[in-house]
């Protein structure tokens, strides 16, 4: 009977700690912030062609190998419908697989006539980079691959 007397007074109290209400707490206020950018908001893989582009040289940019590798920088320098010049840079690219795509793709661009080539074997999500990249900058020279000459 003594120790029946006592699990009741802990169930009790067990009972009692759980159904009280923790006190209100207030959030931090967050500053207005301002609406994203066209570009922010933007989904990723979208591709805009510009209207009335500027003169040249054209920078686009995409994600390498995911987050890790940071940002690839495809610049084109294009007139009559014909890509004079390819820059790829990818700084972060993993040495001997996303450098490869790098160090490449920018010269079967030139020899193509095109930004649609394929991927390097080895290095698809860096190759995907460059590509994306490419067409963005394509894009703000108001053109897409299928109006480059032939």
């Amino acid at each position: 009977m003594k120790y029946t007397g006592i699990f009741l007074i802990m169930a009790l109290l067990l009972i009692a700690g759980c159904t009280q209400s923790a006190p209100a707490v207030k959030p931090a206020e967050q500053p207005p912030q301002a609406a994203p950018a066209a570009a922010e908001s933007a989904p990723v893989n979208e591709v805009v062609i510009e209207q009335n582009p500027g003169p040249g040289p054209y920078v686009g940019t995409a994600l390498g190998y995911y987050e890790y590798s940071g940002t690839i920088t495809v610049t084109l320098d294009v007139a009559d419908r014909v890509l004079r010049s390819v820059k790829i840079e990818g700084p972060r690219e993993t040495a001997g697989i996303g450098s490869v795509a790098i160090d490449t793709m920018g010269e079967i661009m030139l020899k193509a006539n095109s930004i649609e080539i394929d991927a390097v074997s080895g290095a698809t999500h860096s190759s995907e980079g460059v590509l994306l990249a490419a067409k963005r900058a394509l894009a703000k020279a108001g053109l897409a691959n299928a109006d480059l000459k032939r």
